[in-house]
């Protein structure tokens, strides 16, 4: 199965999951990667689309697995055929603390003017980093964020929830 094959086949009625046009930007900006980092997997639906689109790419995806157990994420990405991609059960935050250098992070953890200093831990570690729902942070968080990078855009989806791409 392709990922355009596999986004086509996304139902993201759901309001956890991330929207088809979002996760197309997404399977662009991995299919450019060579690591990648998701943080906040849930279902596991916008890693597969990574995956898919870059499969030559070592990914590593950390949930805390407290909606959804690591085990159903793995099942659903094997039951896809995906094998590169390295679960890791914690917090986002916590990961980010030792987290080494990455192609492309993706932020789709927890949201917010809260998690503003990961956003942050994430521009230094992520050459392209997304965030998803950059909506739900203040003018002057985002601000602080948009500051770290070179370039950047935010493309909304139909429900007006934001996906924020920054290169440095």
């Amino acid at each position: 199965m392709t990922w355009s094959e596999f986004l086509e086949s996304v139902d993201d009625s759901h309001s956890m999951t991330t929207s088809r046009c979002h996760l197309r930007l997404l399977a662009e900006l991995a299919a450019e990667a060579g690591t990648i980092l998701e943080l906040g997997s849930h279902a596991g639906i916008s890693t597969a689309a990574m995956a898919l689109a870059a499969p030559k790419a070592t990914i590593v995806s950390v949930d805390l697995c407290d909606t959804v157990p690591q085990w159903n994420r793995v099942a659903y990405w094997e039951s896809l055929g995906i094998k590169n991609i390295t679960p890791v059960a914690g917090a986002a935050g916590a990961y980010l603390q030792t987290a080494p250098a990455f192609d492309l992070v993706f932020h789709d953890a927890v949201h917010g003017d809260l998690v503003v200093g990961e956003y942050l831990r994430c521009a230094e570690i992520g050459r392209v980093v997304a965030i998803h729902d950059f909506e739900q942070l203040s003018p002057a968080s985002a601000e602080l964020v948009i500051a770290r990078f070179a370039e950047h855009s935010t493309t909304p989806d139909e429900r007006g929830r934001l996906l924020f791409v920054g290169e440095r």
